[in-house]
């Protein structure tokens, strides 16, 4: 394990679906509002790494995402995979901008899925502070497994921002000539723990999955497929690494990478199923990973 201040952590796995192309993905997963680092000192150097105990924290992430993108500026992708609000003091004094996002963006993500702690406050309020934010710039946010209620008006609010394109069920991104298709799920159980998302719903996961993953390889003919899976997964020392990512990997053919959250497991390595590669980042900016 590579271990900076930060804890930028993964091993690294360059994904190259053509040959002589290099594609580099950041991700993070359940942020929760954790602005701050984690930190047994009073005073720490939010800019730089590797120079005092603490790990975390936005500033610290905005750098390594800027140290990569200084770096490779052609090739860097920077993914979220959801529940980047509720959890510290910072959403519950600031509820109505959503300033998360507009931060995020200006750190250099690129893409965020939308987790179940984006219900906390019901669907007309996510709809009031995605359309607040994307006042200013914010990352291109996913979700393709929610399905809205012909039948009721409180969830309107959300569905219009689909229409408009501020959410979107898929995106295409371009990177060094790889055309790369990403989608994103809320999974099973975390939809069971999104009561305040009634009356919308969410589909089935795993015909989602097949359903985009076919479309993104048939019909846009991408070069690599990316689902970002507010699901999760965990380590059953019986059975080894199981759960609802895993048994996605294992039911849909033709997903590149898994990029799982929910669950908060901090993966050390990616690991494998069924020619799916499946990484998680912990929780709360502890860690960044890095394919």
């Amino acid at each position: 394990m590579k271990r900076f201040s930060l804890m930028l952590f993964l091993a690294l796995l360059f994904v190259a679906p053509l040959v002589g192309q290099k594609l580099t993905i950041l991700h993070t997963n359940d942020m929760h509002s954790r602005l701050w680092g984690f930190s047994p000192e009073s005073e720490y150097t939010p800019m730089t790494i590797m120079d005092d105990q603490t790990i975390g924290g936005f500033a610290r992430i905005a750098t390594v995402i800027a140290e990569h993108r200084h770096h490779q500026p052609e090739s860097l992708l920077v993914l979220d995979a959801g529940d980047f609000l509720m959890g510290t003091m910072f959403h519950t004094l600031e509820t109505e901008t959503g300033f998360q996002l507009q931060l995020m963006k200006t750190m250099g993500y690129d893409l965020m899925s939308i987790g179940n702690h984006e219900f906390d406050m019901g669907t007309e309020h996510l709809a009031k502070i995605i359309s607040k934010s994307a006042e200013g710039p914010i990352p291109g946010l996913i979700l393709s497994n929610i399905l809205f209620d012909p039948d009721s008006q409180e969830d309107d609010a959300l569905e219009e921002l689909f229409t408009k394109g501020l959410i979107m069920p898929y995106r295409i991104m371009e990177r060094e000539g790889l055309q790369i298709g990403v989608f994103a799920l809320m999974g099973d159980e975390a939809a069971t723990v999104a009561p305040y998302a009634a009356p919308a719903s969410f589909t089935n996961r795993i015909e989602t999955a097949k359903n985009m993953t076919r479309m993104l390889r048939e019909e846009m003919n991408v070069d690599m497929v990316i689902c970002l899976s507010h699901s999760g997964l965990n380590f059953d020392p019986n059975e080894g690494w199981r759960g609802e990512d895993v048994d996605m990997a294992n039911q849909v053919s033709g997903i590149d990478v898994i990029i799982s959250g929910h669950s908060h497991t901090p993966l050390a390595k990616p690991i494998e199923v069924n020619q799916t590669i499946i990484v998680q980042a912990g929780s709360e900016g502890r860690y960044v990973g890095k394919l």
